[in-house]
């Protein structure tokens, strides 16, 4: 028998290239919901000392806020395994993009340290349930002899992006001239995003054949899901 993301030519197993890869599974889609993911959570994290600092905080502050975030990333790990097997990759995606604007509406409230921790902790736990999933399902995707250029791909992309969003995050921070302007922006990025992966919930409800790891369905939602994931990078 074939192992799984193999195709079968005559009686031999051959390996996929990694452009059939790309186009026959949701490899794109889940590297890009991991790059939104991913960044949305950096910008919050990599700029959050120039507000507190402009509200007089010092860096003890700070880093009591930035190791409340940690443990917000991290520490929902003991179970989000269990709750994304238990509701799907898709949907606990969207809810953990949900997560960020309620974090960043936290900031919104006032300039309270309570607040900057308690926002910047739910950010984490969002990064946490909608970076996890799609990063696992990465792996579901090819064989064992296909895996290192799928995982390459995968985190190659992703750390460009990251690398590229946290190095100009200040310049566009700079660029509102204002915390809650900046805020604002990363909350629409995050609804939107949300409501792509639940669009991709869609795809999969009415697929005819339950294949996990193929991107069938309504046409005009795949097109929509797609076109949107991609504008939205």
């Amino acid at each position: 028998a074939a192992g799984e993301g193999t195709r079968i030519d005559g009686n031999a197993t051959t390996e996929r290239t990694l452009w059939e890869i790309i186009k026959g599974t949701d490899l794109p889609l889940l590297t890009t919901f991991q790059c939104l993911s991913y960044n949305i959570m950096a910008m919050y994290m990599g700029q959050l000392k120039l507000p507190m600092t402009a509200s007089g905080y010092s860096v003890d502050s700070y880093t009591y806020a930035l190791t409340a975030h940690m443990i917000g990333m991290f520490l929902p790990g003991l179970f989000s395994g269990q709750v994304i097997n238990r509701f799907g990759t898709w949907s606990t995606t969207a809810v953990g993009l949900l997560l960020f604007p309620v974090g960043g509406s936290m900031f919104l409230i006032n300039d309270s340290l309570a607040m900057f921790v308690l926002g910047i902790t739910i950010v984490g736990i969002g990064w946490n349930f909608s970076f996890v999933g799609p990063s696992a399902e990465v792996s579901k995707l090819c064989s064992r002899a296909e895996q290192s250029k799928v995982v390459g791909f995968n985190d190659g992309i992703m750390l460009l992006t990251v690398g590229i969003f946290f190095m100009t995050a200040s310049k566009i921070y700079i660029a509102v001239g204002s915390w809650n302007v900046f805020n604002y922006i990363l909350i629409g990025f995050s609804v939107f995003s949300a409501l792509l992966s639940l669009l991709r919930c869609l795809c999969k409800w009415r697929a005819s054949d339950g294949d996990d790891n193929s991107f069938s369905g309504d046409s005009l939602a795949q097109s929509l899901l797609t076109a949107g994931s991609i504008c939205t990078l």
